[in-house]
């Protein structure tokens, strides 16, 4: 009886994540791809339903048997609180466990402190717990720093000058009361992209994300088992020194990749050439963004795709690198605006195909991903409801 108790507790967990995963899926396919007895799942299936973890949905069409029922997650019973902060903004949201945003809050800020950071985002937190009537999960926040997930601690912040291992996770939930989730802003991107790709599995194929953002150079790789850290910081590429003599990063360092390909180096090229009066529809435009010279390579100005080309050449053989070594099946990059998508993943996918062999290059599928403003915010949320899943499996097998 033990034991089929422990199955019973265990399958709620596995079939909750694959839904969550898979919305639309049915009970047989959530029994065949775990090996469980399909009695087991309906039961855990049933439990679900009646704890608004789970809605059916219409029958899919079957030429044989009864019809399956397909599965989704209950969207308006359960949320996490998701927060995501730059230097200049932040945004607040209620995240249900497909990814959605169900309400969400944005605000400028110029507040430099952990506490001042802290305080903002608990004061839009309780406008969005206001409008909300089920039930919140926890808290998850991407933060655009090195982040140890374990601990729940920025260790260090380019963005944030002074921030040294700031127990993020323990100041939110002195000031909510919530469990707290603290991760890295590419490693949420990364995730919220892998979710909302057609067709994606719990057990699809291994994808490599480039996250190029404003301020943010980062890569991230996901495994079916998730995200892979290894030892605690994997993927945080972006702070890795290419030139001890370049110019000097947020972080501290000089020459890192970050300063080397980012918005700002491509900010500071284009001013460069600029001023020597070289001929451009960028000529004349003062206090120039990365978006506008995107924006102009785009529309086909010779600048302005000579600075992107020359800008992202060592992100291109960077991720040539790591796709030599971890050959994943899928790369997805996300950026801004789908016009800065676009040409990145031109000129990384150019530079994978000139540099690594076509053996390689040719089993991996490149993908243009959705711009990242969102997904921060959907991403830390969807990380926490899985951290949620997996723990309650945990807690109650020991039980």
């Amino acid at each position: 009886m033990y034991l089929i108790c422990v199955m019973t507790l265990s399958t709620k967990a596995l079939a909750l994540n694959y839904i969550c995963h898979s919305p639309g899926t049915h009970r047989k396919e959530i029994a065949d791809h775990f090996g469980i007895h399909p009695n087991l799942v309906s039961d855990a299936i049933r439990a679900l339903i009646r704890e608004r973890w789970v809605v059916e949905g219409e029958s899919k069409k079957s030429s044989v048997g009864r019809a399956p029922v397909a599965l989704y997650p209950d969207s308006g019973s359960h949320a996490a609180v998701s927060v995501s902060y730059s230097p200049k903004s932040m945004t607040c949201g209620l995240i249900n466990a497909s990814g959605e945003i169900i309400f969400s809050t944005s605000a400028a800020h110029s507040q430099r402190t952990p506490e001042a950071v802290v305080d903002l985002a608990v004061q839009e937190i309780n406008k969005l717990k206001k409008k909300y009537k089920g039930s919140i999960v926890g808290l998850a926040v991407a933060d655009p720093g090195m982040v140890d997930h374990c601990q729940g601690e920025v260790v260090r912040s380019s963005s944030f000058p002074g921030w040294r291992h700031v127990p993020l996770a323990k100041m939110f939930k002195a000031r909510t009361g919530l469990n707290t989730l603290v991760t890295d802003v590419t490693h949420a991107r990364a995730m919220a992209q892998y979710r909302i790709l057609p067709g994606r599995r719990p057990s699809a194929d291994t994808m490599f994300y480039v996250d190029y953002g404003s301020g943010t150079v980062g890569f991230t790789l996901l495994t079916p088992d998730g995200i892979w850290r290894g030892e605690g910081f994997a993927g945080d590429v972006g702070h890795v020194v290419v030139d001890p003599e370049g110019p000097l990063c947020r972080c501290g360092a000089r020459g890192c990749l970050e300063s080397r390909t980012g918005t700002m180096a491509l900010e500071n090229r284009a001013a460069k050439l600029l001023e020597k009066g070289v001929h451009s529809v960028l000529s004349g435009k003062r206090h120039l963004t990365a978006l506008e010279i995107f924006s102009a390579a785009n529309e086909g100005d010779r600048l302005a795709k000579t600075i992107v080309r020359e800008t992202l050449a060592d992100l291109g053989l960077y991720a040539a690198v790591i796709i030599a070594m971890f050959h994943p099946r899928l790369l997805v990059v996300g950026a801004e605006t789908k016009g800065a998508i676009e040409i990145v993943t031109g000129e990384i996918r150019q530079a994978i195909n000139n540099r690594i062999p076509v053996e390689v290059a040719s089993a991996l599928t490149v993908i243009e991903g959705q711009p990242t403003n969102p997904l921060g915010l959907a991403g830390a949320g969807l990380m926490l409801f899985e951290r949620v899943i997996q723990f309650e499996a945990k807690r109650k097998k020991v039980a």
